[in-house]
């Protein structure tokens, strides 16, 4: 049974049960099947699971039935006695999948329930604050606390755990740790199980291996079969179990193991390295959804010894992906907190707010009190602040070991301990002396060897480990006591990225002018507005949060090159982010308020991108204008946008002539002399004159980001009015589904005014990738920047990428590139060729009305073994929604305006329509084209579309331009993509063109490709009956071309916008049709 059949049946189980949303569902179980589908299958009854620590006594257990107010139970079958006195419903589990497992069969029980109501699907819960999972702690200081954490913050963890861990739909999750650690700690357990969802729902990926925690040694065969890369959340326990077990023996591919808790130390690095096992440290709580932090690899550490690297992987790092504000901090005599100095010394407690913070201590008000002072989630951990913004975490605050009036943190004393040879693993706590207060007393885990040479004389072994650490510790922080154990009590328990080097675009002599220096000890940052008072769990979503990070993690990477310029510039991430501050108080100087107006018309240029950014910084709005309209419909969206300020590129400067708005001109030099350079330093003075005090950010994510202005086609442009929000979750889907990572170098090709660059300005900052500019694109220069820049992503229409493929340099690239095509579909041909490069094709769709992208054709397995040609006709499909898109539907609209699915038969032809975070806000100052878009709950795309079996999209064409003859409706879109399989076949445009008897039919426009041209020069008739000769084979009567033109057709189109036709062509096309005066019938491309 498919997996999510499963799932579904447990939630409707549930349901039948009597399980109402808001109630708590408990289970006792280790890692099986039933624990992994119960962290889906409660959810989606819109209940609240309690997973269960196995190891906990019956009187804990009872206590948390107790307290969370469970009202149903699932328990495995070995666990049984902890449930024995449940006065609730329990559900067995014999973990064999088969019938007669009292589970199984309420699985059954729950689809003959959705069988009887007609299989209607389950309702969503709609507030995204609700509690979905209720984790309790430890309890080492009391009675146990349930944590509360909600959808949202199980989403965005999700979400960020698999773009940490580079999860793919090749990835295999391999579950070590126990499930029931708040959820798996949320990255490999209810985050993984998601990101197996994100990465591969849609595949048929490689079985998910559980494994119980006693049999965590039989892994190492299993790993030694794995086809696919592997990942695996360890304890940094286990982890030293794993490479001293004697099945231990180095893999062919790589293993990513997350670990955290005590830091690794360079012994144990240097012998999973050699396994090939690639080890990233992690520190969270069971109150922060687990991971809150990462250690982010520096470029520099390669060039350390072992043990260099391992003090600094030791470090606790900084917030993750998505995480949010996490500081170091003591509370003064107002009880504020005041940030520590970044001296690696002082130390404070690490404390934390956002959207990975639980909601609270269930049934608690006094300890989510205690817990949230300050506005923050106070961890308890104390730790230390380093000049590079990364954090190192000293002890927990209630374990801190004060002798003699100095504090020794057993942490760093664990850490010298486990250097000595003959330590396999220790743990340090304080002990009470009469002198000193207290002292350390060390407990150890010999190592196989040393338990031999010491076997009897543990006296021996404790004198000789007290001579190592005298030279080690000082006299306050040595252990008082030693004592050899056989177990620990338990501790707490993705890809290392290498950065390119970028030298080649590292303009030589250039220097940013100074106001593009950062001041010392004073970074870009955003605060919440003076007064504002958010719950400690709710940060809003905005992408100005990655350029952020990229400042503060990567500050000496390349952010971004203009190199082919006359006078190329270059910037880090930390100069560059203090452009972007500049520019932002720039504008807020100049009289920009939150929800302005700004307008910019460029080309690709720093000036664009730094926009892109400074504006949201600003709190105002952009409105990106394309380059290529009329001065007429560039007065009109100025007009309408109301911008209050234009940032001008030189060569358009003839756009705002006569306006009346400060107009401030880029001559794209980066140096004095530029108006736009001595706008930033205005900002940058007026920034100095506040004493820095950091930019307020927007506190409603809804709030408008960016206003882009459609191409018009059906009239007057109309303003798509983007979120925040959305824009956040594109940048973070397409940063995921590009694959994009520290390493990753991005070149624009397309235009960032077409739909504000489908959000990849935002995916490269997230992505901490670099990004390279160009004022114009050619193809030699695309070719260049492959071979000479590292280049690894860019996106274009399949116009670009035939001039790419067909280029005198094309060459096959040593380094893969990911080529992310939208527009018409990529034909055989063009896939074969571009493959032939070592150009990866990722097929998308999407409209400035969804952010760009969000559809991506998902590669299956079994396309690996069909013919190119076959495969082509896959990839040739718009696929299935994007990480997080919403909901996709084929529709049609019946008499009483409800939306009806069509079946899924990749026949019957529909509207695509869609809902969710990423569909635009409104049409701008436009209610009424805004009510008729959103009909019947969902944004209407104006695309026909059929719906496959597997649940695929494939696009016919637009809802205006469907050619119907004789009755019979044609897609243009299909017979141009069956007209582009003939070798003759540059490029082609369809379009309907009326007809005596038939009503319509279709005219085709033929571009040659140059060979074709020699061979049918002068003989244009003969390649027409060619192409209808071809053309009878592959398609219905009533779609073959009734007309042919290629005489007029004869130049190559430049364009890159990616919309359903080439726009280029499609002019070339409407002028031909208007001389033949074959418009009566609105023929629009």
């Amino acid at each position: 049974m498919p997996r999510a059949q499963r799932i579904q049946n447990l939630a409707y189980a549930l349901i039948w049960s009597g399980i109402k949303p808001g109630e708590s569902v408990a289970i006792v179980a280790p890692n099986t099947p039933m624990m992994a589908d119960a962290l889906q299958g409660v959810l989606a009854a819109r209940a609240i699971l309690v997973p269960i620590n196995i190891r906990l006594t019956k009187n804990e257990v009872t206590y948390i039935l107790e307290h969370s107010g469970a009202k149903l139970i699932l328990v495995d079958h070995e666990f049984v006695h902890l449930a024995s006195d449940a006065r609730v419903p329990v559900i067995v589990c014999k973990d064999t999948g088969r019938f007669g497992c009292p589970y199984e069969e309420f699985l059954s029980k729950g689809r003959q329930h959705s069988n009887e109501r007609g299989w209607p699907g389950l309702e969503m819960e709609l507030d995204e604050n609700a509690g979905a999972l209720l984790c309790y702690t430890s309890g080492t200081t009391g009675r146990q606390k349930g944590a509360l954490l909600t959808l949202r913050g199980l989403y965005l963890g999700a979400v960020g755990n698999a773009y940490e861990a580079r999860m793919t739909p090749d990835s295999v999750y391999l579950w070590v740790l126990p499930m029931f650690h708040v959820a798996g700690w949320t990255f490999p357990l209810l985050n993984a199980l998601y990101q197996l969802l994100i990465s591969g729902g849609i595949c048929d990926i490689p079985a998910l291996h559980i494994i119980a925690e006693h049999q965590l040694f039989r892994y190492w065969t299993l790993i030694a079969g794995f086809m696919q890369s592997l990942t695996a959340y360890v304890r940094l326990m286990d982890q030293i179990g794993i490479i001293t077990h004697p099945d231990a023996v180095k893999l062919e591919k790589p293993v990513n193991t997350i670990a955290g808790g005590s830091a690794p130390t360079a012994h144990l690095i240097g012998e999973l390295e050699k396994k090939n096992i690639r080890i990233v440290h992690l520190y969270g709580l069971t109150e922060t959804y687990g991971p809150l932090t990462r250690n982010y690899e520096q470029p520099a550490w390669k060039d350390l010894s072992l043990e260099e690297r391992a003090k600094f992987m030791a470090r606790q790092g900084h917030a993750f992906s998505t995480a949010q504000e996490i500081r170091v901090v003591y509370q003064d005599d107002n009880e504020g907190l005041t940030d520590v100095p970044a001296d690696g010394k002082t130390v404070g407690e690490v404390v934390a707010r956002g959207n990975t913070v639980m909601k609270e201590y269930f049934r608690d008000p006094d300890a989510t009190k205690k817990a949230f002072r300050g506005g923050y989630f106070g961890t308890g951990d104390l730790a230390v602040l380093h000049e590079d913004g990364s954090i190192s975490i000293q002890d927990r605050s209630k374990d801190i070991i004060i002798s003699g009036g100095e504090n020794a943190s057993s942490l760093a004393i664990e850490q010298e301990l486990a250097e000595y040879p003959a330590v396999h693993e220790v743990a340090v706590v304080a002990r009470p002396h009469p002198k000193w207060g207290e002292r350390p007393m060390a407990f150890v885990i010999l190592t196989p060897a040393a338990e031999k040479e010491y076997a009897g004389r543990h006296k021996e072994f404790e004198r000789d480990l007290k001579a190592f650490v005298k030279t080690r510790l000082p006299g306050f922080a040595r252990p008082e006591w030693v004592q050899v154990v056989d177990e620990l009590p338990s501790l707490l328990d993705v890809h290392f990225c290498r950065l390119h080097s970028m030298s080649v675009l590292t303009p030589h002599g250039f220097r940013p002018t100074p106001a593009s220096i950062p001041p010392e000890h004073c970074c870009f940052r955003m605060k919440l507005p003076e007064g504002t008072k958010l719950p400690v769990n709710f940060h809003p979503l905005n992408p100005l949060q990655f350029v952020l990070r990229g400042a503060t993690i990567y500050p000496h990477k390349l952010a971004l090159a203009h190199p082919d310029v006359e006078k190329p510039v270059a910037y880090t991430y930390s100069v560059w982010a203090q452009r972007i501050q500049n520019l932002a108080y720039a504008f807020i100087w100049s009289g920009i308020k939150p929800g302005d107006r700004v307008a910019i018309i460029s080309p690709n240029t720093p000036m664009m991108a730094e926009a892109l950014q400074a504006v949201l910084a600003a709190r105002a709005i952009l409105t990106p204008i394309n380059t290529r309209l009329t001065k007429s419909e560039v007065n009109y969206i100025l007009e309408h946008s109301g911008a209050k300020l234009i940032l001008v590129d030189h060569e358009y400067i003839h756009f705002t002539k006569d306006v009346k708005v400060p107009v401030i001109v880029s001559r794209d030099t980066g140096r004095f002399g530029c108006p736009y350079e001595e706008f930033l330093t205005k900002g940058r003075q007026h920034s100095n004159e506040k004493g820095w005090p950091g930019l307020e950010m927007e506190i409603d994510e809804d709030a408008g980001a960016m206003l882009c202005y459609t191409s018009g086609t059906t009239g007057r442009p109309k303003g798509v009015l983007t979120s925040l929000r959305g824009t956040y979750l594109a940048a973070v889907a397409n940063a995921y589904e590009a694959r994009m990572t520290p390493e990753s170098v991005y070149l624009w090709v397309l235009p960032m005014f077409h739909a504000a660059g489908w959000t990849f300005p935002w995916s490269i900052t997230f992505s901490f990738a670099t990004q390279i500019t160009q004022r114009s694109v050619s193809d030699p220069q695309i070719w260049w920047h492959f071979l000479n820049s590292g280049v690894s992503h860019y996106c274009g229409a399949p116009t670009v990428q035939l001039g790419i493929v067909t280029h005198p340099d094309a060459r096959v690239l040593e380094r893969p590139v990911n080529a992310i095509i939208a527009g018409s579909a990529p034909t055989a041909h063009l896939i074969g060729e571009l493959e032939k490069k070592n150009i990866h094709v990722v097929h998308v769709y999407g409209l400035t009305e969804t952010y760009g992208p969000f559809t991506r054709g998902y590669a299956q397995p079994f396309w690996k073994d069909i013919s190119l040609e076959a495969r082509a006709k896959f990839m040739a499909r718009q696929g299935h929604a994007f990480a997080t898109a919403q909901d996709v539907r084929v529709v049609y609209q019946d008499d009483s305006d409800e939306l009806t699915d069509v079946p899924a038969d990749g026949k019957t032809v529909g509207e695509v329509v869609t809902r969710g975070n990423i569909v635009m806000k409104e049409y701008f100052r436009d209610p009424e084209s805004t009510k008729k878009a959103f009909r019947g709950g969902h944004f209407a795309s104006g695309d026909l579309a059929v719906m496959h079996e597997d649940g695929s999209i494939a696009i016919q064409d637009r809802s205006k331009d469907i050619i119907i003859s004789g009755g019979e409706n044609a897609s243009s879109l299909a017979i141009e993509q069956e007209l582009a399989e003939h070798p003759a076949v540059h490029e082609v445009a369809v379009v309907a063109r009326p007809h005596p008897k038939w009503g319509e039919r279709p005219m085709a426009f033929v571009i040659l490709t140059p060979v074709a041209e020699k061979e049918y020069a002068g003989r244009h008739h003969d390649f027409e009956a060619d192409l209808k000769k071809f053309a009878k084979t592959r398609l219905p009567g009533f779609a073959c071309p009734e007309w042919l033109e290629s005489d007029l057709i004869f130049f190559h189109p430049e364009n890159i916008n990616g919309q359903n036709h080439e726009d280029s062509l499609a002019r070339n096309c409407r002028q031909i049709m208007n001389s033949i005066n074959y418009l009566d019938k609105k023929i629009t491309l």
